[in-house]
């Protein structure tokens, strides 16, 4: 048998120690840029007055939310004109959390190009020149609680994100332009903002042989502007074009190094999760395709279009001197697929009290996802199931959902969970759900989490859990088993305003805090149960790094069986690295980290 390959993943770096790669766990990547979003927009908002919030606050449902554009237009929102130095700031570190090292780099220098153009083009337009006509605009309350969205906009920048339960779902359409694409003149003669999208998209197609060539070119005359334009939804393009299956092993990364341009634009540890996904839906499906000349300052355009996902680039206006790109999901722009799950599943219009630091609500028991490790008990195989609900509000924003209305327990007495403080410190925030079965008996048991939440979340949830009192449900004038979901939705800013400090736990390659460097890690090692059971997955972490150089509190997402959790926390335990730093001082930063173990065939 060959050796054991490890795997482990770490968030917003890559970085590799002989048989260790680095990279990112999704669903808390998503859960930690969505904290780091929140954050900054409740600063952000808490700093203006009553009329800038009236201009940049909106009810998540408003239409004005899908009304997106790239071009000089009258826009909805809060513009930076209107804005002081302190305010300006706070905008701008909210506009950061959005986006990578790169793509903010990209976006500010795109503003700086209006000065540039109103040079070129002089004072007698409708709508300015101006690098401060870029507006902020926040849709619904940013919380865990429930789904709310924000967007920055304006000439050549468009912003799109959408948040539900927590987590960040979508970052488009986002939108990159640039005109001039290449300065020419003045001080600021050979700027180029995006530089790499165009350069390595050239690369590219001047790599392809003749035959390759011939397939990829698909019109010898560049459209005049990308054609999904400011689209409500982008559906799929014809996959004209060379697939990614059929180019060599040179020709892909020069694919990868043009997608990863893309993917710099937004932070690193959703970039790495948008990159496995693309993978995942098979990169040999992708297909790359042009149109136009293929040497510089000819007029052109290219397109990349996977199962998922397009991405549009075009040169052709101002004797090919203006850039428009732009990255869409065919089914996830502005959170679509996760927003109408959300809404399927979740009750809404009920009246409820004024919420709480944190809710539970019981949901239908419909096809969960793969269960944690952290489970107590497997769920009554008896208890009736439960589908397609209605709703009925109890009280304490308890909400039990069943078709039948008779099979409704009533709950007589809760309390709600804790919110530890290293989940405080560390910015967790989300929803918990167990599943539960409300006995005949008047006990709750076989508790079973669907969904958890590190930093000892799930274990107070499951204990505010145990502590629930009700009457059971009837069928036929009889005490029946009920198996229900149980969600607890903690949220940080539900009347707890801005957490967190340098001095707590913070999330690692956000917010201006660094990545821990690592220095040496050991592979794990297989037990031989879980080599004769075949045994294959991810053990999934989440990992304190202490200021002082030690690895401090470990929590188990998912585990695996036969002794594999075991191992992967042996493994987490003996990591050397340098603490993470934030203003330049040693602070205490969390990651997640997975361990793959896969057996060698």
């Amino acid at each position: 048998m060959k050796p054991l390959r490890l795997v482990v993943l770490l968030s917003s770096f890559v970085i590799a120690l002989s048989l260790v790669t680095w990279s990112v766990i999704d669903g808390v990547a998503r859960m930690r840029s969505a904290g780091a979003m929140a954050e900054a927009a409740n600063k952000f908002l808490a700093s203006l007055t009553p009329e800038q919030k009236a201009k940049a606050n909106f009810e998540f449902g408003d239409g004005q939310r899908f009304d997106w554009h790239f071009i000089p237009r009258d826009r909805k929102g809060l513009p930076l004109k209107d804005l002081d130095k302190n305010q300006r700031k706070l905008a701008m570190e909210f506009m950061k959390t959005g986006l990578g090292p790169a793509g903010y780099q990209k976006a500010t220098t795109i503003m700086s190009l209006e000065p540039v153009l109103a040079q070129l083009e002089g004072p007698s337009r409708r709508f300015p020149r101006d690098p401060e006509l870029y507006y902020f605009s926040v849709f619904g309350t940013p919380s865990a609680k429930s789904p709310w969205g924000w967007r920055v906009e304006g000439h050549h920048v468009a912003l799109n994100f959408t948040v539900v339960k927590g987590e960040m779902v979508s970052n488009t359409p986002l939108f990159f332009g640039a005109n001039p694409a290449e300065v020419r003149e003045g001080e600021r003669k050979g700027l180029r903002a995006l530089a790499g999208e165009e350069d390595k998209g050239r690369e590219l197609i001047q790599a392809l042989d003749e035959k390759q060539r011939a397939a990829a070119v698909f019109d010898k005359t560049a459209p005049g502007d990308i054609i999904t334009m400011n689209k409500r939804k982008a559906d799929p393009l014809k996959p004209e074009g060379v697939a990614a299956g059929q180019l060599n092993k040179q020709q892909k990364a020069l694919l990868e190094k043009l997608l990863d341009e893309y993917l710099s634009r937004m932070p690193q540890d959703i970039a790495d999760e948008r990159s496995k996904k693309l993978r995942d839906a098979g990169f040999d499906k992708i297909y790359f395709a042009w149109a136009g000349g293929m040497n510089k300052g000819d007029p052109h355009y290219y397109r990349i279009q996977g199962p998922t996902f397009l991405v549009e680039y075009d040169d052709t206006q101002n004797n090919a001197n203006h850039i428009h790109s732009v990255w869409r999901d065919f089914n996830g722009d502005f959170g679509d697929d996760l927003l109408r799950e959300h809404y399927q599943t979740t009750p809404h219009g009920a009246p409820q009290q004024s919420p709480p630091q944190q809710k539970a609500q019981l949901r239908p028991a419909e096809q969960p996802q793969r269960p944690s490790q952290e489970a107590t008990q497997v769920l009554n195989p008896n208890a009736p199931a439960i589908a397609n609900p209605e709703d009925l509000t109890i009280k304490d924003s308890v909400t039990v959902t069943d078709r039948d209305p008779g099979l409704k327990p009533k709950i007589l007495y809760r309390e709600k969970a804790d919110y530890t403080g290293a989940a405080r410190d560390a910015r967790i925030q989300g929803a918990i759900l167990l599943g539960v079965v409300f006995g005949a008996d008047g006990k709750l048991r076989d508790i079973k989490v669907i969904r958890g939440l590190p930093f000892g979340l799930t274990q107070e949830a499951i204990i505010a859990a145990r502590k629930i009192r009700f009457r059971p449900a009837y069928k036929d004038g009889q005490p029946v088993d009920v198996r229900l979901f149980l969600e607890f939705t903690f949220d940080l800013y539900d009347n707890l305003g801005s957490i967190a400090s340098a001095s707590g736990t913070l999330p690692a390659g956000v917010g201006g805090v660094s990545n821990p460097e690592l220095i040496e890690i050991k592979a794990p090692e297989y037990t031989e149960a879980a080599r004769n059971n075949r045994i294959e997955g991810k053990v999934r972490l989440i990992v304190v790094f202490h200021s002082n150089g030690k690895i401090g509190q470990i929590d188990v997402i998912e585990g695996l069986p036969d002794g594999l959790t075991e191992k992967a926390l042996e493994v987490a335990k003996a990591i050397k690295f340098k603490p993470a730093t934030y203003s330049n001082k040693l602070v205490n930063a969390w990651s997640e980290l997975a361990v793959t173990f896969k057996l060698d065939q």
